[in-house]
């Protein structure tokens, strides 16, 4: 398959599927002919596990251990799921600071109505 056709397939742009091999993820084999990359089922297969993987915002790195199955895939992913429950509970703080700084403006608003009205 072609890049264009592997683009269809995987749902990945052909940007990303560059990337990825130059991240050393995938290695398709040139065509001799018209030096274009062909993708057989493995790369497929690699491209889709790449995807999956990134959707739970694995780092590049980690998904390199596990294709090269020097890091079993339970271990990272229990890194991962740690990283992404701390990244929740600070993505919670925030939104509990933005409502604080909400308050805030409306009671400084409050305030300075009520000084107006009092001058």
């Amino acid at each position: 398959m072609n890049i264009k056709e592997v683009e269809k397939v995987t749902g990945i742009s052909s940007q990303n599927i560059r990337f990825y091999e130059k991240s050393g993820l995938v290695h398709p084999v040139r065509n001799e002919e018209n030096g274009y990359r062909e993708y057989d089922t493995n790369d497929i297969r690699i491209l889709k596990l790449i995807k999956m993987f990134r959707m739970i915002d694995m780092p590049i790195e980690q998904i390199k251990l596990i294709l090269s199955e020097n890091q079993k895939l339970p271990q990272l992913l229990n890194e991962q799921e740690k990283m992404l429950e701390q990244k929740l509970e600070n993505a919670r703080y925030a939104i509990r600071v933005c409502e604080h700084l909400k308050e805030m403006c409306c009671f400084q608003r409050q305030r300075e109505e009520l000084l107006y009205l009092l001058s």
